[in-house]
């Protein structure tokens, strides 16, 4: 049986270790199955499962470990900023202090928060912060400006 295993599977310490397993398998299966009508062959089947799916679980955590490894490799970049993250790179470059600090606040919000223009300008005048607006189904609406809360 483990010449044969040896065969399938071209590793000697592989093919003992299948083996011993089906060996265990079938202590542990026979008392409360039977035994089969083929023993022998029986332990070879087990042992050749158990053999290939070792050598599956080996290929693809082989597979996975190469995948990782280009993964975590970043490739070299001209940029010698110190910064390694292109959306906080991007942020230091809207914040610059050569661009006003209305333009900062709205290019920061629109490139980093997905903000449009015109929601990105504050109100024209400091009045206007302090009013409150209600939102109905009628419309815009404010309690200094229409002398109440008509409509």
């Amino acid at each position: 049986m483990v010449a044969t295993l040896i065969r399938v599977t071209g590793d000697r310490d592989l093919a003992e270790e299948s083996a011993q397993e089906a060996f265990a398998q079938a202590l542990l299966r026979w008392p409360r199955d039977g035994i089969p009508r083929r023993p022998g062959a029986w332990l070879t089947t087990a042992a050749r499962n158990r053999a290939v799916d070792t050598l599956r679980r080996r290929t693809v955590g082989a597979a996975e470990l190469r995948e990782v490894a280009a993964l975590s490799h970043e490739p070299e970049s001209g940029d010698e900023s110190g910064v390694p993250d292109d959306r906080l790179r991007l942020t230091f470059t809207c914040c610059h202090p050569a661009l006003a600090l209305e333009a900062r606040v709205a290019l920061t919000l629109r490139t980093l928060a997905g903000r449009a223009r015109t929601r990105c300008r504050p109100p024209s005048r400091p009045a206007t912060w302090r009013r409150p607006i209600l939102r109905t189904p009628t419309g815009r609406r404010s309690p200094r400006s229409t002398g109440g809360w008509r409509t």
